[in-house]
């Protein structure tokens, strides 16, 4: 996924009267078993919630929820991977925004033999990842990444009516000009989500760039 922007969807766990409650997980993205690759894009404001029941269902993952989920002799992908490169998981509702999961058994008992991991793309590049966790055996998460609030726009044109709605920022957010201007298998990526051009270095997360110089990109006399 490169130059997105995902926001206001939910993950709402099922309700009964008189069994358990199911449970809200990846209320953007759930990957399971999955090798899911993220440039930058916006996942933001989205909802996970738990169903009600005799015993209540849990939530997490607002943004993202990556479960690593496979028996020894359960056939199929055995690996859920994520790998992330300059962009923004934040302001989820319900839940933390990035949850990586390799519970210890599955559902028959058995041992899980799956694995589970976050990483960052290649060159190093940032993300601003405001609440994330790494449970139940799962690879710990890279280090570095931005926790502070984005301060991100509601969703809008932003500047053009032809273009896909971003979620803007200002030259106070933190997401601004600390890219590494590149995707996750380390290749150039020269424009933001509504086609305007990126800087070759100093990029900003997330699926909008910030046009420092619009007063003048229709010319002056």
């Amino acid at each position: 996924m490169l130059n997105s922007t995902l926001t206001a969807n939910t993950a709402a766990g099922g309700g009964s009267s008189s069994g358990n409650g199911g449970s809200g997980y990846g209320g953007a993205i759930f990957n399971l078993n999955g090798t899911v690759s993220i440039a930058f894009s916006t996942l933001a404001g989205n909802t996970v919630s738990a169903g009600s029941g005799a015993s209540a269902g849990s939530a997490d993952g607002g943004a993202i929820y990556s479960l690593g989920y496979n028996a020894a002799a359960t056939s199929g992908s055995r690996t859920a991977s994520v790998r992330l490169s300059n962009s923004i998981l934040s302001n989820s509702s319900g839940g933390r925004d990035l949850v990586s999961d390799k519970p210890a058994t599955v559902a028959n008992g058995s041992a899980n033999v799956a694995s589970a991991g976050v990483v960052n793309g290649s060159g190093a590049p940032k993300n601003l990842i405001m609440t994330s966790a790494a449970v139940n055996g799962a690879d710990a998460l890279p280090a570095g990444w931005i926790t502070t609030d984005p301060t991100l726009g509601a969703l809008a044109a932003n500047g053009s009516a032809n273009a896909p709605f971003t979620m803007a920022i200002t030259t106070s957010s933190p997401a601004h000009a600390t890219g590494s201007c590149t995707d996750t298998a380390g290749n150039a990526v020269t424009i933001d989500q509504r086609g305007i051009p990126r800087p070759g270095s100093g990029c900003d997360l997330g699926s909008f760039q910030l046009y420092t110089d619009e007063v003048f990109a229709n010319g002056f006399e």
